[in-house]
C-alpha cells in the first residue's frame, strides 16, 4: 500500500466527518434579522396603533398622554415586527424542506461524495450544478413527462465539458 493512498483516504474521511456526518446539511438558511417594512406593513402598524389608542380612550375615558402614545406606538411596532419575523422564519423553514427535497432527488449526496474523492485524489475537483432533464414515467393511464434535476460528475481535468459535447485534447 502506497503512502499517498493512505493519506488520500485519511483526507476523504476527515472531510466527510466534518461536512457530512453532523446530521445536518453543510449549508443553512436564516431570515434577515431586521425585516424591511413594506407600505402595507406600515399601514397595518398605523391601524393597530389607532385601535390600541381607541381602546385606551374607552378604558380610561380620557386621551392618553404623549409618553403613553409613544410607548403604545413602540409596543405595537415591536409586536408587528415580531409577527413578520415569525412569518419569515416559517418561509425559511419551508424553503429548507424544499431545497433538501430537491437535493435528495437530484443525487446531491452521491455527487458530493465523488467531489470529495476527486478533491483529495486529483489537483482539482468540480461540483456541477443541477442539470434538469425531462424524464418519462407512467401514471395510471397516461405517460407523463416531468423535470428531474441531476448532478452529473465533472471529470477531473475536463471542467468545461458540456452534456453532449465532445472535447478533443489532441
Amino acid at each position: 500500500m502506497m503512502l499517498t493512498e493512505v493519506k488520500c483516504r485519511a483526507a476523504e474521511s476527515w472531510l466527510r466527518d466534518i461536512l457530512l456526518d453532523t446530521g445536518s446539511p453543510p449549508w443553512d438558511l436564516q431570515p434577515t434579522p431586521i425585516p424591511d417594512l413594506s407600505p402595507d406593513h406600515s399601514e397595518g402598524i398605523k391601524r393597530a396603533f389607532a385601535d390600541r389608542v381607541m381602546e385606551l380612550i374607552q378604558n380610561t375615558g380620557q386621551a392618553p398622554s404623549a409618553s403613553q402614545m409613544a410607548e403604545t406606538k413602540e409596543l405595537v411596532a415591536q409586536e408587528y415586527r415580531f409577527k413578520i419575523l415569525q412569518a419569515a422564519q416559517t418561509r425559511v423553514d419551508a424553503m429548507k424542506i424544499k431545497i433538501n427535497d430537491q437535493l435528495a432527488q437530484g443525487g446531491w449526496a452521491d455527487a458530493f461524495n465523488e467531489f470529495i474523492t476527486d478533491l483529495v485524489t486529483f489537483p482539482c475537483a468540480f461540483l456541477k450544478g443541477p442539470v434538469v432533464r425531462r424524464q418519462r414515467h407512467l401514471a395510471l393511464l397516461d405517460e407523463v413527462k416531468h423535470r428531474a434535476p441531476r448532478r452529473p460528475r465533472a471529470q477531473p481535468g475536463q471542467p468545461r465539458q458540456r452534456l453532449g459535447q465532445r472535447i478533443d485534447f489532441g
